[in-house]
């Protein structure tokens, strides 16, 4: 099975570990190539972002519809052990509960939950998106796809970005999302949970003001959960590697990795 992996190096080569960027439903790595792929190649590290099976550039052998977190989870595992050491891993929404599920049984140098799925799942979210947008949820359920909540461009800008985020500026991001598992939503719901967190290594949980998908008590669900302190960024959306102003989260995601593995420590 192909993996769609993008990457980005620095300039000058550096001691500090690798990045493992990964993304979360309806997408693909070309979500952190937009911006955060060569921002942080700049500042030192090595950039890697795969697509997860049936996204992106990925195939799969086993239907979209059907395949579970633990299939992606070990996408995840095997990128991860072509770097050469342990990698700082990020991952966004969806992304985040794989992350979750990884750590518990991989090394990694450090750990970062970008607007993601809590610990607890996504029930408070998916009710809150049933009571917004009732037939697009229907259709959710009806058709066992996610689909019906990316296809209207309306919709998709609700769930997924901020109010500053133009309409026009948003569309060709609406036009390269696709649907995804509805095995992992269930997953995400209730049947795939990852259970009480295990990791030792560094973890920085950061949420969006505006992020309607995952609210600023999920995000303080999942830094608890962690032991750490979660840290809300203003003005961004769910996507906050694709708002107009990506770099603020960029630049706070930036400095815990200088406080934690400096350019020449």
């Amino acid at each position: 099975m192909n993996v769609e992996l993008i990457s980005r190096r620095p300039a000058t080569p550096s001691n500090r570990p690798p990045l493992l960027f990964v993304h979360g439903a309806w997408s693909g790595a070309w979500i952190w190539e937009e911006h955060f792929l060569e921002y942080f190649a700049a500042r030192g590290f090595d950039a890697y972002a795969p697509s997860l099976r049936a996204h992106g550039g990925s195939g799969s052998e086993r239907p979209l519809r059907w395949i579970p977190i633990s299939d992606f989870v070990e996408d995840v595992a095997r990128v991860a052990a072509t770097l050469g050491r342990p990698p700082i891993i990020v991952g966004h929404s969806m992304g985040g509960l794989i992350v979750q599920h990884y750590v518990r049984t991989h090394e990694v140098e450090g750990t970062a939950l970008l607007c993601s799925v809590p610990p607890g799942g996504i029930a408070r979210s998916s009710l809150r998106v049933a009571r917004h947008h009732p037939l697009a949820m229907l259709k959710v359920n009806l058709t066992m796809s996610l689909r019906p909540l990316i296809d209207h461009l309306g919709i998709a800008h609700h769930l997924l970005s901020s109010p500053s985020m133009p309409l026009d500026r948003f569309r060709p991001y609406q036009a390269r999302l696709r649907d995804d598992s509805f095995r992992a939503f269930m997953d995400m719901l209730a049947l795939g949970l990852p259970g009480k967190p295990t990791t030792r290594a560094p973890v920085l949980v950061l949420g969006a003001g505006d992020d309607f998908l995952f609210d600023e008590h999920d995000v303080r669900a999942t830094a608890a959960a962690y032991g750490v302190e979660a840290e809300i960024i203003p003005g961004l959306g769910h996507t906050v590697m694709l708002e107009p102003a990506w770099e603020s989260v960029a630049e706070r995601l930036g400095a815990w990795l200088d406080a934690h593995w400096p350019a020449h420590g």
